[in-house]
């Protein structure tokens, strides 16, 4: 999705987070067919609309050695919402919208993963680490969304942050 509405570089997530307050979830519909809740925490992807599965995906790096990633949406995006936004056009109420709806995709995911990880442990206290971590739109609802009561995010919370739980894990 971040792709799709021209943020295509590699750490553009977080402007997506920033665009979703101006766009309405009015893809609600969609975004629940495109990820579905699964008993015990789990989701599925409806991979219909991606192509990583099954074509593969171009991963290189620019001349700067900034990374970059291939369109990883299908046609099924595309005819499902139009022609996709280029980087430096015009946001339209469409990226909004579509902004808006992610994020509240990623905060119902978020939020079923987390109630069933404190179903496991029984620990009010919950550690985070990786990209997601990053949400502070949704961090801000943990403890409105679920039972845990102390949270703390690592300041290396982007994906590189989980090398640490990693290790602390095999340790």
């Amino acid at each position: 999705i971040c792709q799709f509405i021209g943020h295509d570089k590699y750490g553009d997530e977080g402007k997506v987070m920033g665009l979703a307050p101006y766009g309405n979830p009015a893809y609600e519909d969609f975004f629940d067919q495109l990820v579905q809740l699964k008993p015990e925490g789990a989701f599925e992807l409806n991979l219909d609309y991606f192509i990583h599965h099954s074509e593969g995906v171009d991963y290189s790096f620019d001349q700067a050695g900034h990374p970059t990633v291939a369109p990883l949406y299908s046609e099924a995006m595309i005819k499902t919402f139009g022609t996709p936004r280029r980087r430096g056009d015009e946001l339209t109420q469409r990226d909004k919208d579509l902004a808006a709806s992610l994020q509240q995709c990623l905060e119902k995911v978020y939020f079923h993963v987390l109630r069933h990880l404190h179903v496991q442990t029984g620990c009010e206290n919950l550690c985070l680490g990786g990209g997601v971590a990053l949400n502070s739109v949704a961090n801000g609802k943990i403890f409105d969304q679920t039972p845990f009561r102390r949270v703390f995010t690592h300041p290396a919370a982007t994906d590189d942050g989980t090398a640490i739980g990693a290790a602390f894990f095999v340790h």
